[in-house]
């Protein structure tokens, strides 16, 4: 959606657009950006990689005052342009629903709390339980290795189905659960079926 509301807005100005995919590689991403500068591009929408530290493509950007919009992502201490989505408010309304729906044991799926985003989701989570006087557990968070956010494939999605049986298995209690990814959605509701679990149709 980003990227075919990013199209139709240069095609209304007839300018021309090229887009990089990255796969969630800082290395590449980094390439990419180093590259950019040496044509005549007049500007840069980019989705940055998830990482612990900007890459020196992002630094160089920022330093010369490179026409560069971060979407998604605030990137601090840069002097970048960004559009956000309100992260924390949508967990913190989505936890407060569940809750009111009588739902006292969420759990949450997340990738690494690498990304921005990520943790802003899993501050509105906690904090949405602690409002209402719920104690959140740690024992109700599965975070999981990027990879399975940031590609699909067979593999992997065997791999997550065992895994979240298993976590069924320990945490038998749980009767609600919010995954941050629709990559993980149809192992996810694979092993709820193999664990005998009741999805909710209706909610």
């Amino acid at each position: 959606s980003i990227i075919n509301g990013a199209i139709d807005t240069f095609n209304e100005i007839n300018a021309l657009c090229v887009i990089y995919q990255t796969h969630n590689s800082q290395s590449i991403e980094e390439r990419i950006l180093e590259n950019l500068t040496r044509y005549h591009i007049s500007g840069v929408l980019i989705y940055p990689a998830s990482g612990s530290i900007y890459n020196k493509g992002l630094l160089q950007l920022a330093l010369k005052n490179y026409p560069t919009v971060s979407i998604d992502r605030n990137l601090h201490d840069l002097n970048l342009d960004c559009v956000l989505t309100d992260h924390y408010q949508m967990l913190y309304d989505c936890t407060t629903s569940l809750i009111h729906k009588g739902f006292r044991h969420i759990a949450l799926i997340h990738p690494e709390p690498q990304a921005q985003s990520t943790q802003l989701r899993l501050s509105g989570y906690i904090n949405a339980q602690i409002n209402l006087k719920i104690t959140p557990s740690n024992e109700n968070v599965l975070m999981l290795p990027y990879n399975y956010f940031a590609k699909f494939t067979q593999e992997n999605s065997n791999q997550l189905v065992n895994l979240f049986i298993e976590f069924w298995k320990q945490h038998s209690e749980i009767d609600a659960v919010i995954s941050l990814s629709s990559f993980v959605a149809m192992p996810l509701l694979q092993s709820i079926n193999a664990a005998g679990k009741k999805i909710d149709i209706t909610f």
